[in-house]
């Protein structure tokens, strides 16, 4: 047998006859060994396979004798990722795409097989809106706003929405918008959808020029409204805590004024001195240091008798007055 190939494998008699008769002889085997052969590799998955899910891919042979080893390996990676007839791969992502292919070996050689391609879906990400224009919208212009993410399936639905409605405004990945004002400023958004899910953009601001001023603006006045407002209250509060220790001071004094004169009603007209009266209004109020300068320098002058009762009188909250001294 010349060349023997691996289908000359196999049991083997003789048979001897002469005038008389014949016979068989026992069998014998032919066991031709061979290295791995029909290296096939294969996915054990019928459906779409998308992140998160678990795939085994799966190395079949022949040879003789059978393969001791199985070796996995990525495209064009030179290192193994894997080993064993069933590779599993738990919990896949997308970066498991590609092609892969086994190799197997027995002691009389090895063999590679074919690739077979691994491909992961996934729903859309890296969504980004951006505007297409590299200057300022003025009223009037057309605006495209273009949608761009990453996704397996390619994306097949885009949508548009502007944060203040609940419904979209436009659809494709790019939207254009003619003649544009005022009344179309807002902020607007993509929304990706492909046949695993969907996701959608950050929003980007359109806003016609002059638009970011009049915010400006409505922001500063708001603003000085609040500390004018602030302010107000403070000197309010200050105002009324001030006008009150004055009104204290002066039912102190003039507590202090009604006992001395109810003291010296007895006593003779001419030995009695009084002081100065002096009447203020709130704008004119001082200080509690500038209200003692005042009593200290006030003059006492003698009254008559009679003006006693007057003095007694004041009904104005907002009249100081000084002590009465008595001889």
């Amino acid at each position: 047998m010349s060349n023997i190939r691996s289908d000359h494998s196999g049991q083997y008699k003789c048979k001897a006859r002469n005038k008389c008769g014949e016979r068989e002889s026992e069998a014998v085997m032919l066991n031709v060994m061979y290295s791995p052969r029909n290296v096939v590799a294969s996915i054990s998955s019928s459906g779409v396979i998308v992140e998160g899910d678990s795939v085994n891919l799966t190395c079949s042979s022949e040879s003789n004798p059978p393969v001791h080893i199985y070796s996995w390996f990525k495209e064009n990676q030179t290192s193994s990722v894997g080993s064993g007839n069933i590779y599993i791969i738990s919990n896949i992502r997308s970066d498991h795409s590609g092609q892969y292919k086994c190799k197997a070996g027995n002691k009389h050689g090895e063999k590679y097989s074919d690739s077979v391609t691994l491909n992961v879906f996934y729903p859309p990400r890296n969504i980004s809106a951006s505007i297409s224009s590299s200057g300022v919208i003025e009223e009037g212009d057309s605006v495209n706003l273009t949608c761009i993410s990453e996704s397996n399936p390619p994306v097949h639905i885009y949508s548009w929405f502007k944060e203040t409605q609940t419904s979209s405004v436009g659809s494709g990945q790019m939207f254009s918008i003619s003649n544009f004002n005022s009344s179309l400023s807002g902020w607007f958004y993509c929304v990706a959808q492909n046949e695993v899910g969907s996701q959608r953009s950050a929003a980007v601001s359109l806003t016609v020029k002059g638009g970011n001023v009049l915010y400006a603006v409505a922001g500063v006045a708001a603003l000085c409204g609040g500390l004018i407002f602030i302010l107000i209250v403070v000197f309010v509060w200050k105002s009324k805590h001030r006008l009150d220790d004055i009104r204290h001071k002066q039912d102190d004094i003039y507590s202090t004024v009604t006992a001395k004169v109810s003291e010296t009603e007895s006593r003779d007209p001419e030995e009695i001195h009084y002081a100065t009266v002096h009447h203020l209004r709130v704008k004119d109020m001082k200080t509690s240091e500038e209200t003692e300068d005042i009593y200290e320098n006030s003059t006492v002058q003698q009254h008559d008798a009679a003006e006693r009762s007057d003095v007694q009188m004041m009904e104005d909250q907002y009249v100081i007055y000084s002590f009465v001294k008595v001889k």
